[in-house]
């Protein structure tokens, strides 16, 4: 009976021996068949620890295991079918990941490792490579299916599929900002802004803000609150910082390299987004000349790639930024006058940046004027031009730039064979990204596009008259020269050589304008003679391109305006007349009231200043310069004058009155003829000191009355001697009775007619 038991029980065992074989075989079979669809293969990334050198792993038909040396560690995936790559990161902690039904499972015993490795696993070949330690890929193949892992670094850096990175290269202008559209950014992805400034003084900051992000409205709460804040001296960094925060998810300031900004900003929602990029002033109050700071910058961008904060990161091609297109568009309008002495004018465009397109529009608002437009390029090539229309009864232009260029100018000038169709008063639209302008009809909004000439503030402080030379007609004076003026061409930022402005002389100065193709309103004074004698001379150069120049100058200056007609009662005008070498298109001066001024100890004894005053007029060249004059008005201390020749000439005529009163006439004929003698030299006295003029003068006038009374004195004398003689001395004594009280009468009825003459 048991023998009989035992045969079934080694028979069943058989069979089920049999059945496990058969279920064994099948499933092999299975797993084999089982990944063969139409993509061949899938690829899974996983993130293993690294091993401490190369190893041989042998890998077992069976069960698909590999055995190493002790200890181990052993990583279990469960892995769906599938027809394209998936990413699967590992932690070392449970190394384990589940993914949807049907499961495969492949077990791998793994050795603990240093570093990261590059295993690849087939059934063809059984090897592992090590790349390096940046990343590690394990290749497993099934039949057809690849199982690769990759690890792409740190973690929130994101992998290769999802990396993003975008450089863009722009010119900020003065108290401008840029905004860019960062569309469809997702949850959980980090977006990174670097900003690197290349040019100019730029410090810039950086905010992130919702895709409503109204920038009309940011730039008026700034201008407002900008405007309150001058008003109470609120500190700048305080006010900017409220209103950053206010209007931007995030911003930064100097959080790169020395003025540079980094920003990292963790996306808390699928959603559009803005990047505004702008400029810091450098000054800790709000001031009346505190703009904003300017110039070129590299904005570099990224998703999930966090080297972008190293402001190295290599753009991957992806364009996801776009400048706001509407925010740049900007239209500005210009009036002025073409008159007959200045038939054409021209207008300095500001930098453009590359794609940006220029609109122009003109038309005359007066008279018969028929303007044409040019664009001209940095050297003066005609790029565009159209002439007047006498449908649209206006001129039109439209050109876009390649390239950022600069140095470009607008030229316009009446058409026409007679002055009414050349000179009138017009009207110039000139707009950016503003089709609208080629109307006429675009509103004015945004910033300059035209460059308004600079300013240069201009004053003399005038120290001493050395000399006044009235023969020769010139003087010479000791004095300093201020000047000062903001060209955004001269901006540098303080990070770039840690001091707050840069000192040149004149030699250095001018070797850096030419270096960096800069201009600046150079000088010369118009009413020189001979070589100005500089005993110093200095430029400052500040952050933003402001620049103060100094000079300490002996000058002989010629003087044309003298007049001596009322000498020396005459009030005489000095002039030191200055004049820019550049367009007054370019550059006009204005005067610095506080700085012009003269010292209390002039030097002249012969002279005093009565007034003072700075003109600024225009003078024409081939071009319309713009000049400054420096205008005192002198007079002469009369004690020279009063004492030595007024005074005197007037007791000589007394004298000659004085011998009337004598009973000889021949005494009376030789007092007279001594007057002459004396009237003669004074005569050369005055003269000596007056160039050869073409005009009668008051002295001149008065020592003649002196010579045709003192004449006529003698004349008079020599009559009576001869009534004397004839023997008609009672005749003579009857009619020197009357005549000795008409002598001073008529000499004072001619001083009255030379002074109606010469004072009124």
């Amino acid at each position: 009976m048991w023998i009989e038991k035992a045969v079934n029980m080694l028979m069943f065992r058989k069979l089920f021996i049999t059945l496990i074989c058969i279920g064994t075989i099948c499933f092999s079979f299975a797993m084999v068949t089982k990944g063969d669809d139409k993509t061949g293969k899938k690829t899974i990334q996983l993130s293993l620890p690294p091993a401490t050198k190369k190893e041989e792993i042998k890998l077992s038909e069976d069960s698909g295991e590999k055995d190493v040396s002790e200890p181990k560690e052993t990583i279990q995936l469960s892995l769906p079918p599938a027809t394209k790559k998936e990413e699967i990161k590992l932690s070392e902690d449970s190394g384990e990941k589940d993914v949807s039904e049907p499961k495969e499972t492949i077990q791998l015993s793994l050795p603990p490792a240093t570093k990261k490795e590059e295993i690849k696993l087939s059934e063809d070949s059984e090897k592992k490579d090590v790349s390096g330690p940046d990343k590690t890929t394990i290749e497993l193949t099934t039949g057809t299916r690849e199982i690769t892992q990759e690890s792409q670094g740190e973690p929130g850096e994101g992998t290769h599929a999802d990396r993003q990175v975008q450089v863009i290269t722009k010119y900020l202008k003065r108290n401008e900002f840029h905004v860019y559209n960062l569309p469809n950014l997702k949850e959980g992805e980090m977006f990174y802004v670097y900003v690197e400034r290349i040019s100019g003084n730029l410090d810039p900051f950086t905010g992130i803000a919702g895709g409503a992000f109204d920038a009309a409205r940011f730039e008026k709460v700034g201008e407002d609150r900008g405007r309150q804040a001058l008003k109470t001296k609120v500190d700048i960094s305080s006010f900017i910082s409220e209103l950053l925060d206010e209007f931007f998810f995030a911003w930064n300031d100097d959080g790169g390299t020395g003025y540079d900004t980094a920003l990292v900003f963790p996306i808390p929602a699928d959603n559009d987004y803005k990047l505004v990029i702008g400029g810091r002033t450098h000054l800790s109050t709000l001031e009346q000349d505190a703009n904003r700071s300017f110039g070129r910058y590299r904005l570099t961008i990224g998703v999930n790639a966090s080297d972008v904060l190293t402001g190295k990161a290599t753009p991957t091609g992806n364009k996801f930024a776009s400048v706001n297109v509407d925010f740049r568009h900007r239209v500005q309008e210009v009036t002025a006058t073409l008159a007959p002495e200045k038939d054409h004018t021209f207008f300095p465009l500001v930098q453009l940046d590359p794609g940006e397109t220029l609109h122009a529009f003109v038309e005359a608002t007066s008279g018969k004027l028929k303007p044409s437009l040019k664009l001209r390029d940095f050297g003066k090539k005609v790029v565009w031009a159209d002439t007047f229309s006498e449908e649209t009864k206006s001129a039109q232009l439209q050109y876009t730039f390649e390239k950022g260029d600069r140095n470009y100018v607008l030229h316009l000038e009446g058409v026409g064979k007679d002055s009414t169709e050349t000179t009138g008063d017009f009207r110039l639209l000139v707009g950016i990204d503003a089709p609208e302008v080629l109307q006429g009809k675009a509103r004015p909004w945004g910033r300059s596009i035209v460059r308004e000439p600079i300013k240069v503030r201009t004053a003399i402080q005038l120290d001493q008259i050395t000399s006044i030379s009235q023969k020769a007609q010139n003087f010479n004076v000791v004095g300093n020269l201020f000047m000062e003026w903001i060209d955004p061409s001269f901006a540098f930022s303080p990070d770039t050589c840690k001091c707050g402005k840069k000192v040149f002389e004149p030699s250095q100065f001018d070797k850096f304008v030419k270096e960096n193709g800069l201009l600046w309103p150079r000088f010369i004074f118009y009413n020189q003679q001979g070589k100005r004698f500089s005993q110093e001379a200095v430029f400052h150069v500040f952050p933003n391109g402001k620049i103060k120049y100094f000079e300490r100058f002996a000058v002989t200056l010629q003087a044309p305006d003298f007049n001596f007609a009322k000498i020396p009662f005459d009030p005489q005008q000095f002039f030191i007349r200055i004049v820019c070498l550049e367009a007054q298109e370019l550059y006009v001066y204005t005067v610095d009231t506080e700085l012009t001024k003269v010292g209390q100890k002039l030097g002249e004894v012969e002279w005093y200043i009565t007034n003072l005053e700075a003109q600024i007029s225009s003078l024409e060249f081939d071009e319309f310069k713009s000049m400054y004059s420096f205008r005192f008005v002198a007079k002469r201390h009369l004690s020279y004058f009063v004492f030595r020749i007024i005074v005197p000439l007037l007791l000589i005529v007394m004298v000659s009155w004085v011998t009337f009163f004598l009973g000889d006439y021949a005494k009376r004929i030789d007092v007279s003829g001594g007057n002459l003698l004396v009237f003669v030299a004074f005569n050369f006295t005055i003269a000596s000191a007056l160039p050869r003029l073409g005009y009668l003068t008051f002295m001149d006038a008065f020592l003649i009355l002196g010579f045709a009374v003192t004449a006529l004195t003698v004349a008079y004398n020599v009559g009576l001697k001869r009534l004397e003689t004839r023997g008609k001395k009672d005749l003579g004594h009857k009619i020197d009775k009357y005549f000795v009280w008409c002598y001073p009468v008529l000499y004072a009825g001619g001083l009255f007619m030379i002074y109606l003459y010469f004072f009124h």
